[in-house]
């Protein structure tokens, strides 16, 4: 839970702190974590960078260099997870804090429902839910095995609601209409963890892309035992020698890169390295022509395919 440093508590909200008792923590400890998280990407930006077009252009001749590549973005990955571990642990205590305030208002409800109910509450947990799911993605790259954590069955489209619903506010904050399409009771079974990186990882890439005005779908089809799910945005071209190149890590296409927005391309990479670890099908394709009143923007669909262990009909 979080309390101001001036407001005079409640008598509520004193009983609260004396329940949470030491893992209470100021607004000002929240600011600085979401702050300080938030930009972990940021910290090897500068660490790599000017050594990626060279380590690209070297993998791309030889591909035994991939694996070299790798390494050497771990190894900054590693020592950027090092520096902010206090950081790390104080989000995650944020996090645990503020959904126990979620059930508490609402008890017998997901958190991700009951943060659409409080604003500033909300905020706070769909931060920390985005947070947590960049750290994975690096944690991912940084210990591939880990991608084969316990498995669990669960609903794949309860799942993806989830993502849906903590994304949507930042959608809305850009003025994009992200919609979710089309029923699926199918169940999967898989680390839904990872799973969890590579529905974050797309749409990540929807927030990160999609301009104002415009329209993002994720739509569901199930059929044979497998369900599909796309993920529909506009985003920058990406060439067609581009197409595969986009889910390596640390690799953005040159449309992205010249639109000067953050980020590593590890994200995508992450998602790549967990589909192929867990048989997933992930691809991309893309409309050739630009979309009409969004210059430079194409119609661009992420596809994600799961096996289905349990498909009950509507």
């Amino acid at each position: 839970m979080t309390i101001s440093d001036n407001q005079e508590p409640t008598k509520k909200s004193r009983k609260v702190v004396r329940a949470a008792g030491r893992s209470s923590t100021k607004r000002a400890d929240v600011e600085a974590a979401i702050s300080a998280v938030t930009n972990i990407e940021q910290e090897v930006i500068g660490e790599f960078e000017e050594h990626r077009e060279a380590q690209l252009r070297a993998m791309l001749s030889d591909g035994s260099a991939a694996k070299q590549i790798l390494g050497e973005i771990k190894g900054d990955i590693s020592d950027s997870l090092n520096r902010s571990h206090d950081f790390l642990q104080l989000v995650k205590q944020i996090r645990g804090n503020v959904t126990a305030i979620l059930e508490e208002r609402f008890p017998g409800q997901l958190p991700e429902v009951s943060a659409e109910d409080l604003p500033h509450e909300g905020a706070i947990f769909f931060s920390t839910e985005i947070m947590q799911s960049k750290i994975d993605a690096t944690l991912y790259l940084r210990e591939p095995n880990a991608i084969f954590a316990t498995e669990r069955v669960f609903e794949i489209h309860k799942y993806v609601t989830k993502y849906y619903r903590i994304y949507k506010s930042q959608t809305e904050q850009k003025e994009v209409n992200l919609r979710l399409n089309g029923s699926c009771y199918a169940k999967v079974k898989y680390n839904d963890k990872a799973v969890g990186v590579i529905i974050h990882a797309l749409l990540d890439n929807v927030v990160k892309y999609a301009p104002a005005g415009s329209k993002a779908d994720i739509n569901f089809h199930e059929e044979s035992g497998r369900v599909r799910i796309t993920f529909q945005s506009l985003g920058p071209k990406i060439c067609p020698e581009e197409m595969e190149k986009i889910f390596l890590p640390g690799y953005r296409s040159n449309a992205a890169r010249e639109r000067d927005l953050p980020g590593l391309g590890l994200g995508l990479g992450a998602a790549r390295q967990i589909s192929d670890m867990l048989n997933i099908d992930l691809g991309v394709e893309q409309d050739e022509k630009e979309c009409a009143g969004f210059p430079g923007l194409h119609s661009t669909r992420f596809t994600v395919s799961f096996n289905a262990i349990d498909t009950r009909s509507t």
